[in-house]
């Protein structure tokens, strides 16, 4: 079955941009933040389908409640992301080697709105795992990333096709 990674902050949930660290980093921040929820129900329906196993890869500080916070989020918007497929690593600790470990490969894709974490993949699995740009509000002003852009306002039926088919063009050949 194919794959998907999807970042959590700005991605599945959203960023406030302008918010520091007295703020993000206090107990109950992220049980607050709202859905991407054109992107969640894409996801939910290529889960449903049984055309992917959804993982969720968030960047965390050293908070233990951090964690919590960010499953009880997981659980209200996106159960379909099971207990086992959820994983936290440390704020600035590389994606890529935690999908390498997970067996991410060949038509599977990563889904993250921040372009160092879309470049870590991109070099760190040898183009094996297809980074996707996801476009928010507020991450998309300079352009930057040269690869594949999802948008959030996109319906969910035409990114779940997106995704489907990006998935199934990167295990037959390399698209990026």
């Amino acid at each position: 079955m194919r794959k998907i990674a999807v970042d959590i902050d700005g991605t599945l949930a959203e960023f406030r941009k302008g918010v520091g660290p007295d703020v993000y980093c206090k107990q109950g921040y992220s049980k607050t933040l709202k859905p991407y929820i054109n992107l969640i129900n894409a996801l939910k329906y290529l889960v449903n389908a049984g055309l992917f196993e959804v993982y969720s890869v968030g960047a965390v500080m050293p908070f233990s409640y951090i964690v919590d916070d960010k499953n009880e989020w997981l659980d209200c918007h996106v159960p379909e992301i099971l207990m086992d497929n959820r994983y936290f690593i440390p704020y600035g600790a590389s994606k890529a080697e935690l999908l390498k470990k997970l067996g991410f490969g060949k038509g599977d894709l990563f889904i993250d709105d921040f372009n160092l974490n879309l470049e870590d993949v991109e070099a760190g699995t040898e183009g094996d795992v297809l980074p996707i740009k996801f476009v928010n509000e507020i991450n998309d002003g300079s352009l930057e990333w040269s690869g594949i852009r999802i948008h959030y306002c996109t319906n969910p039926e035409d990114l779940a096709l997106m995704l489907y088919g990006l998935s199934i063009a990167k295990g037959e050949k390399n698209v990026a």
